[in-house]
C-alpha cells in the first residue's frame, strides 16, 4: 500500500474517531479505540488474503461483487472500503489476468487519490483508466459481463474527473491564468448531464450537480438535483440539512424546518453514526433558531432541550424566556451566557435590551458599544444602540445609530434582491459579482470571496470580478483578517 493510500485511511479512520463525543471520550477510551483500530486493520488484513487465495471459477462473481461495493462505497465516500475492494481487484488480476479487474483497480486509485487532495495525479489515472478500458474495449479480448462494467465505470472516471477539476477551480480561485487551462464549468456540467441521460440512477453525478449549481448560485438547479440524491439514497441525512440550509438562506423557514427533521431522522444519533452528536446538535440549534423567527418560542425551548449547556444554548433559552414573559429567568440565563463567553453577541444584545427597559443606558451603551465591536453591521444591534443613546439624552448619537443602522439595513435589503435576481437569472456572472461587493460591504468577506469566484467560474476572463476579489484581499489585509476568518456560512457542498 503507497503512503498516498495510508495517509487516506488514517484521515478516514481519524474523521471517524472525529465523530465520537469528544466531551466524554477519555484517554483510556481514545487508547482502547487505536488498540481495537489496529486489531480491526489486522484481521481484514488477514480476512482478506483467504478470501482471495481462492477465486477458480467464481472470479466473474467476485469481479462483479468487488466492483460493485466499490461504487457503493465511494457514493457513501468510505474510503477504507474502495481500498479493500480495488485491493481484491488487484488480486483478481494478479491470479487470473483479469484486464477487467485491472482497469477498474486504477479507477478506484483515483478516487483514493481524489481524497487525498491529489488531483492532478488522480486525473492522470482516469486517463489511464480510459486508455486501458479503449483498448480491452477495442481489442474483443472483453467478455459481455466486461462490458457492461466498463460502461458501469465510465460514469464513475467522468465524475471524479469532474470532482477533480472543480477542486482545481477552487484552489485556484482568482487566478485567471490557470482557471483558463481548467475545463469551463458549462463543458463539466454537459459532462455529468450526459451521465445522468444513460444512468440516471449515478448519484455521484447528481451530487456533483448540486454542489455545480450552488457554487454558481442557481440554488433552483442544486434543488432540482438535491431531490434526487434524497430520492436515490434513503440514508442520506447530509443532503436534507442541506436543502434545510438553503431554505433558512432565504428565509422559508418552514420549509427549512421540515427539512432539518428530515435529516435528523435519517441519522439519528448513535455513536460514530455519519451524524454524530455534534452535528445533529448543530441541525437542532438551526432549527431553534428558526422557531424563534416564527415566535414559536415553546418549541424553541424543546428544542433547546436536546442540546448540550453551551453559552449560546443559554442565550436562546433566555430569549425565549424574555419573548414569553419570564424576564427574571431570562435575566438569569443571559448572565450565565456571558460568563461563559463574553463576546457572543445575541447574549449581549438581549442583554442590552434588558438594560434599556429598566433605563440602565449607559451600562447598555457600554454592552452594545462592545457588541457592535464584534459585529459593525449588525443594523439591529446598532439601532438598539441608538435608544440607549437617546435615552442617555444623547441626540446627536442616537441620530448617527439611527442612520447607520438604515444604511445597513438598505444595504440587506439589497443583498436579499441580488440573490433573488441570482436565482431568477442564473449563470449572470454580472449578477454574482454585485453580490459580492455588497456582501464585502456588510463584512461577508467569505461569502464575497464565493460570489465573485463563481462569477469566474462562468466567465474566467471577467475583470470586475478579479478586481473585486483583489480588493476584498486588500481589505482583509488591513483589518489582519485571515481569507477564512469571516464565520459566513455558505451555502454547503
Amino acid at each position: 500500500m503507497s503512503d498516498i493510500e495510508r495517509q487516506v485511511i488514517d484521515e478516514a479512520e481519524h474523521e471517524q474517531d472525529d465523530l465520537r463525543d469528544h466531551q466524554t471520550a477519555a484517554s483510556s477510551k481514545n487508547t482502547f479505540r487505536t488498540i481495537a483500530t489496529l486489531l480491526g486493520l489486522i484481521v481484514v488484513a488477514f480476512w482478506s488474503s483467504w478470501a482471495m487465495s481462492d477465486r477458480g471459477d467464481s472470479e466473474i462473481q467476485d469481479l462483479d461483487y468487488h466492483v460493485d461495493e466499490a461504487v457503493e462505497a465511494i457514493y457513501k465516500r468510505d474510503v477504507p472500503s474502495v481500498v479493500y475492494h480495488r485491493n481484491a481487484l488487484r488480486s483478481i488480476h494478479n491470479q487470473n489476468g483479469s484486464q477487467t479487474a485491472n482497469v477498474a483497480a486504477e479507477l478506484f486509485t483515483a478516487f483514493i487519490f481524489y481524497n487525498a487532495n491529489d488531483y492532478l495525479g488522480s486525473n492522470d489515472l482516469v486517463s489511464k483508466f480510459e486508455q486501458l478500458s479503449t483498448e480491452l474495449i477495442t481489442g474483443g479480448d472483453g467478455l459481455n459481463s466486461d462490458m457492461q462494467i466498463i460502461q458501469k465505470l465510465d460514469m464513475i472516471s467522468k465524475c471524479i474527473e469532474c470532482l477533480n477539476h472543480m477542486e482545481l477551480q477552487r484552489r485556484h480561485r482568482g487566478d485567471a491564468e490557470v482557471l483558463s487551462m481548467l475545463p469551463k464549468m458549462s463543458d463539466l456540467h454537459q459532462i455529468l448531464t450526459d451521465v445522468i441521460q444513460t444512468h440516471p440512477e449515478c448519484i455521484e453525478a447528481h451530487r456533483i450537480l448540486t454542489a455545480m449549481y450552488s457554487d454558481i448560485g442557481d440554488m433552483d438547479g442544486a434543488m432540482r438535483h438535491a431531490l434526487q440524491v434524497a430520492d436515490l439514497d434513503r440514508t442520506d441525512s447530509a443532503i436534507y440539512r442541506f436543502m434545510g440550509n438553503i431554505h433558512k438562506d432565504y428565509e422559508q423557514w418552514r420549509d427549512a424546518l421540515d427539512n432539518y427533521q428530515s435529516s435528523l431522522e435519517r441519522s439519528p444519533y448513535q455513536s460514530g453514526q455519519a451524524l454524530d452528536r455534534t452535528g445533529r446538535e448543530e441541525i437542532l440549534f438551526d432549527m431553534a433558531e428558526i422557531q424563534i423567527k416564527l415566535l414559536e418560542f415553546e418549541s424553541a425551548l424543546e428544542t433547546l432541550s436536546k442540546i448540550r449547556d453551551f453559552a449560546q444554548t443559554y442565550a436562546l433559552q433566555a430569549t425565549c424566556h424574555y419573548n414569553l414573559g419570564a424576564k427574571a429567568k431570562a435575566a438569569n440565563l443571559v448572565a450565565v451566557a456571558l460568563s461563559a463567553d463574553n463576546s457572543l453577541k445575541p447574549a449581549l444584545m438581549l442583554q442590552g435590551s434588558i438594560l434599556v427597559e429598566n433605563s440602565q443606558f449607559e451600562e447598555a451603551i457600554s454592552l452594545l458599544e462592545r457588541g457592535k465591536e464584534l459585529d459593525p453591521y449588525d443594523f439591529e444591534l446598532i439601532y438598539k444602540l441608538g435608544e440607549a443613546h437617546r435615552g442617555n439624552k444623547d441626540n446627536d448619537a442616537a441620530e448617527a445609530c439611527f442612520e447607520e443602522s438604515s444604511q445597513l439595513r438598505e444595504k440587506r435589503e439589497a443583498f436579499a434582491d441580488l440573490h433573488q435576481l441570482a436565482i431568477e437569472e442564473p449563470g449572470n456572472s454580472g449578477t454574482l459579482v454585485q453580490l459580492g461587493k455588497v456582501a464585502a460591504e456588510l463584512g461577508k468577506y467569505k461569502l464575497a470571496r464565493h460570489w465573485c469566484t463563481s462569477a469566474l467560474q462562468i466567465d474566467s476572463g471577467n475583470i470586475e470580478a478579479q478586481q473585486t476579489l483583489a480588493q476584498i484581499q486588500q481589505q482583509m489585509q488591513q483589518q489582519s483578517l485571515s481569507p477564512d476568518s469571516s464565520t459566513d456560512a455558505v451555502t454547503p457542498n
